[in-house]
């Protein structure tokens, strides 16, 4: 049960982090947010491409903590690992998908 605990924490940290993101509450720097040296020298880019990070990193998270809610209340009979893998899985994918859009907008300009 500890592994359902600690994935709603994942999910309601992505959803914390994502929140200022997408709020455009983050300036241009080197350690929060999509760094790459065209977003961090280009504001105007910068604030559109976090908009869309931090919502990935919201919707991701609304995803882990659901799936996390939904072994807790039907009690699967899976293996803690089994578990743990199911949920590290989806979060690469969610993170993967945020990533390759991010990166879809920079080509754009």
């Amino acid at each position: 049960m500890f592994i359902i605990y600690t994935f709603i924490f994942v999910g309601a940290l992505e959803i914390i982090m994502g929140l200022p993101l997408m709020y455009g509450k983050i300036k241009p720097n080197w350690l929060y947010g999509f760094r790459t040296p065209k977003t961090v020298k280009n504001e105007e880019l910068w604030y559109k491409i976090n908009e869309q990070t931090g919502r990935g990193f919201i919707i991701s998270g609304m995803i882990v903590i659901l799936i996390a809610l939904v072994f807790m209340i039907f009690n699967f009979d899976f293996d803690i690992g089994i578990v743990a893998l199911i949920q590290a899985f989806i979060m690469i994918i969610l993170v993967l998908i945020v990533l390759f859009r991010g990166l879809s907008l920079i080509k754009k300009v």
